[in-house]
């Protein structure tokens, strides 16, 4: 008796696993950019080419095209609505070498 109920669960059970992988939608839509050749892929504005390379643990990994990472609307919100200053186009490097040189100046008499 014990042994016919774990079949009918076993068989229930993968019942609804085969059910489930049939319903199932992809969790991602495909790529526009993946497959394309290379001027298709430079033509394309969401799209950007790379080159082929060796990993680390030396698999070769072929040229390819693959899509650009997505702006979240936050971000571009953020971006728009801070204000532009004249040193915006300056680097951080450049701004703290500046400051610097402004506070050594001010310290010698």
């Amino acid at each position: 008796m014990k042994h016919k109920l774990i079949r009918t669960f076993q068989l229930a059970a993968l019942s609804c696993v085969i059910a489930a992988t049939m319903v199932a939608q992809p969790v991602a839509a495909a790529s526009a950019c993946k497959g394309l050749e290379r001027m298709a892929c430079e033509a394309n504005k969401n799209c950007r080419w790379l080159s082929g390379y060796t990993r680390k643990d030396g698999v070769q990994v072929s040229s390819h095209c693959r899509s650009l990472p997505k702006k979240s609307a936050s971000t571009a919100a953020k971006k728009a609505s801070e204000p532009k200053t004249a040193g915006a186009s300056r680097s951080t490097k450049e701004q703290t070498r500046t400051a610097k040189q402004a506070a050594s100046t001010a310290r010698t008499p």
